[in-house]
């Protein structure tokens, strides 16, 4: 219960460039109690990130502009990267882009489509960590 007090202080910014998925993941996150801001690429993510905290980032791996990967490396050379947790969405079941996208720095990855129960408990583990 307490993560979710966390969740309604503490925005989740949510990357996608489709506005369904934004949708969905904005659907699900609400309904989960946390509070959603949304960008459309990497780039105005970065722009984001770097006005507002946001503990824990949700990306989609292919967008145009900055890719997640991108996304991910660029995040991590800010000063608050270590506050930061990053998970990546992607339809990609291959082991070598996971690898990628893990050492762009993600922290973790969710194969879509993937259920909402996986997606609240992924941001609960984030934010448990961003905030220690």
């Amino acid at each position: 219960m307490a993560v979710a007090t966390v969740g309604t202080d503490y925005p989740i910014l949510v990357v996608d460039d489709s506005r369904v998925s934004l949708l969905l993941i904005t659907k699900i996150l609400t309904q989960g109690g946390f509070a959603v801001t949304s960008a459309g690429d990497g780039e105005e993510a970065l722009t984001l990130i770097k006005q507002t905290y946001f503990p824990v980032v949700i990306t989609d791996w292919q967008m145009p502009n900055m890719d997640g990967a991108a996304l991910c490396e660029a995040v991590r050379k800010l000063d608050s990267s270590d506050k930061i947790y990053i998970i990546v969405l992607s339809a990609t079941e291959s082991q070598d882009d996971i690898l990628t996208v893990l050492k762009a720095g993600a922290d973790d990855f969710i194969i879509k489509p993937f259920k909402q129960d996986e997606l609240i408990n992924k941001v609960k583990k984030g934010l448990c960590r961003a905030l220690k």
